[in-house]
């Protein structure tokens, strides 16, 4: 796929935004995370449940991805929309938040696993439902598999204990390049409840990311955090993300959608408090006000400094223009050895 696509001079830099300096060793995406005791056992058995179900799509998907049995994963798929299990995803990591109101690093990665990749395929499994039989089940189902395999590696990622043999695997040097995070995105359907949104992604040139696939998981926290975002306040059903290198070792991440009238007030009016309101734990219009702050939480690990100082400098920001708001991180790249 060329993914040459946009010319960076083309771009104006969100107010704000500082290029920053790589740190010398490289970050692997570790260190926002729990095991598996830090939950309450209802919470951490429902937890293996999830994680077993996901990885099981993916895992039967894998067997033929170029020519899928499709009749195999869609049962597996359709276990998602069981009742039972439908009921429990909604009030999971409720009886650990309640007993732990004010461990916000324990609030925080609770976020990330009922969020991420996992409500949208809740939602897709809903859809899966409807579109049986015609020929968009298959579109359904290869979304599925994708948001599966995300929200599984999410998983590992955020309880060391969950899978550790998987997780030891992904800790082995696996480099992912810009190219597979676009085709990823590019042309997706992205679904949370009443809100859907096609995604369009874009690169100004190929070069590596990620160094295993741990730090990839790193990488669609942040993501995965801030597509939710602008799927939910999108005005015209669009998202879009673009990845430019403001030098050789150090790309810009950008996720924006348009807003409707009264979003554009409200932001304007809290961004002109406080710039960087959005990225402080607690801070939001309807959602839980952790996805933001878990991204400083990354980047700054990436660059080695500390969430305040890579928010104050700029290493991530949102910004508004108009009726269109940018959310921006970044990233250092991997150059192998």
């Amino acid at each position: 796929m060329d993914i040459q696509l946009i010319e960076p001079e083309q771009h104006d830099a969100p107010k704000g935004a500082r290029t920053p300096e790589v740190p010398r060793g490289r970050y692997l995406g570790d260190g926002h995370d729990i095991r598996l005791s830090d939950l309450l056992p209802v919470d951490a058995d429902f937890a293996l449940e999830v994680y077993r179900r996901l990885d099981r799509i993916y895992q039967r998907w894998r067997v033929s991805p170029r020519r899928p049995d499709w009749s195999a994963v869609f049962p597996l798929a359709q276990q998602l929309h069981e009742d039972d299990f439908m009921v429990a995803a909604i009030t999971w990591g409720d009886a650990t938040a309640q007993a732990e109101p004010t461990n916000t690093r324990l609030l925080a990665v609770l976020h990330d696993l009922r969020g991420g990749g996992f409500t949208a395929a809740l939602c897709e499994a809903q859809i899966l439902q409807l579109a049986r039989g015609s020929e968009d089940s298959h579109r359904e189902l290869q979304s599925i598999v994708y948001l599966a395999r995300d929200h599984a590696k999410i998983m590992r990622n955020a309880i060391v204990d969950l899978d550790p043999d998987a997780r030891a695997a992904d800790l082995a040097e696996n480099p992912h390049d810009l190219r597979s995070f676009v085709t990823r995105w590019d042309g997706a359907r992205h679904v949370l409840g009443e809100h859907r949104v096609a995604v369009s992604a874009r690169a100004d040139q190929n070069t590596g990311l990620a160094s295993c696939c741990l730090e990839t998981s790193a990488i669609d926290r942040v993501l995965y955090n801030l597509v939710n975002n602008a799927t939910r306040f999108a005005a015209d059903s669009k998202v879009e993300i673009e990845f430019l290198h403001v030098t050789p070792r150090v790309v810009r991440i950008l996720i924006s959608n348009s807003l409707s009238g009264d979003q554009a007030e409200w932001l304007e009016e809290t961004l002109s408090k406080d710039p960087h309101a959005l990225h402080r734990a607690g801070v939001t219009r309807g959602g839980a006000g952790f996805g933001l702050a878990n991204a400083a939480h990354f980047v700054s690990s990436a660059f080695g400094v500390d969430p305040t100082t890579a928010v104050e400098y700029g290493y991530l920001g949102s910004e508004v223009r108009g009726r269109r708001y940018t959310a921006w991180v970044h990233w250092p790249v991997f150059e192998g050895e």
